[in-house]
């Protein structure tokens, strides 16, 4: 009897011991990171490009507001959020501003984290351009010309996130390899696009993507929205745009 029960013993014991090493493979593996939105935001269109070249292009209908006055609100805008995001930012330079035109260019470097817990650090140096375009009634921010270096090796945007590049022939999945560097780059963008919003907002949606299904009043009653859609709302079966 007692054979039997140290048998059984050894036997749980070794159970126990793959259970935990499956466990912690499956953790290594799949739990790498976390994303925002649902599998299929990251698929076809969520990485635009125009002439080849991956452009991000997000745009705020502001009725009411002068061209200088979104002008000023984006400025305020881009030192708050430098203080906000100073744990990842490298370097953030205004390369060109002009009010005339409305216009003012952001170039960017920062931390675009994929892991970041206990002794994991999982992260790449990353570069962009910010291009804000603020014209009476509405506000347009572009970000282009996106690099990144990691492990030591440089790739751009058009060569690594990109629908060709990063999804399969069916366009159904991404690629294991490359998966992380799209989802956290359109997350970031999403981020950058709701804290703009969030500075225009009288409701706060600083703190949740705009993707993320409420409706956002904007003074004079503005709306936002990707430039290339109506104004935004969710359908309970959808994460994009309508």
């Amino acid at each position: 009897m007692k054979r039997v029960l140290r048998w059984v013993c050894c036997a749980a014991l070794c159970v126990l011991a793959l259970s935990e090493a499956g466990w912690a493979n499956d953790k290594k593996e799949g739990q790498t990171f976390t994303q925002k939105q649902p599998e299929n935001y990251y698929l076809a269109g969520a990485v635009p490009e125009v002439n080849g070249k991956v452009v991000f292009r997000r745009e705020l209908e502001l009725p009411g507001w002068s061209q200088d006055q979104i002008f000023d609100k984006v400025k305020e805008w881009l030192v708050r959020s430098e203080q906000q995001d100073q744990d990842i930012i490298l370097n953030r330079n205004i390369v060109r501003e002009d009010k005339a035109k409305g216009e003012i260019y952001v170039q960017n470097q920062e931390y675009l984290v994929f892991v970041d817990r206990g002794l994991s650090l999982d992260r790449a140096d990353f570069s962009f351009l910010q291009r804000y375009i603020c014209s009476p009634g509405k506000c347009v921010l572009e970000v282009s010309r996106l690099k990144y270096v990691y492990d030591n090796e440089t790739h751009m945007a058009e060569g690594w996130i990109s629908d060709d590049y990063a999804l399969d022939k069916n366009k159904t999945k991404v690629y294991p390899g490359v998966r992380r560097q799209r989802i956290k780059t359109v997350d970031r963008v999403d981020e950058l696009f709701a804290g703009l919003t969030g500075s225009f907002m009288v409701l706060q949606l600083a703190q949740t993507p705009v993707q993320a299904g409420m409706t956002g009043y904007l003074p004079n009653g503005g709306m936002c929205r990707r430039a290339d859609s109506a104004p935004y709302t969710r359908s309970p079966q959808s994460t994009r745009y309508h």
